[in-house]
């Protein structure tokens, strides 16, 4: 697996799921599924196809607003943290995402997931209908549709 495939991972959870924590574990879980099929395929295939397919099953999984995950709760009382601080998502203090939260509040489920794939991690309007199982042209309506959402929270 190579580094572009993790940090492409570890940004979508990150932008797509609201709690860091569960970001992680999705990021984790996605990376060894994604390298065990790697492993287990010997022709080449669509690494970016397998990473749509991959993180859109992890993100069903983990994507539920009161999903807590059993190991976490009963470190965080104890005061252990968790994950440690190498594992968490930094960001530069002058750099604010308010906008993207409020394009996570505003948008469907869909939209939000398929512009961080096609606009965030450059992946083609093909890839992502051929992961999903979906028409291109219902990839770019969303896309767009995506846009025009965040673009209102950009405004304002």
């Amino acid at each position: 697996m190579i580094d572009a495939e993790v940090h492409a991972v570890a940004k979508f959870f990150f932008l797509t799921l609201k709690d860091h924590r569960v970001a992680h574990e999705a990021t984790r879980r996605s990376l060894l599924r994604i390298n065990k099929i790697q492993k287990n395929n010997k022709e080449q295939s669509d690494d970016s196809i397998e990473l749509v397919f991959t993180t859109y099953r992890y993100w069903k999984m983990f994507h539920k607003p009161k999903h807590k995950l059993p190991f976490f709760s009963s470190h965080e009382k104890s005061g252990n943290d968790v994950i440690s601080q190498e594992n968490k998502f930094f960001l530069p203090k002058d750099l604010s995402i308010s906008a993207w939260n409020q394009f996570m509040k505003d948008s469907k489920e869909d939209e939000l997931l398929l512009v961080t794939w096609s606009r965030v991690l450059n992946i083609s309007d093909g890839d992502i209908a051929r992961g999903l199982g979906l028409s291109e042209g219902t990839v770019r309506y969303r896309v767009a549709n995506g846009l025009k959402k965040l673009g209102k929270s950009l405004a304002s």
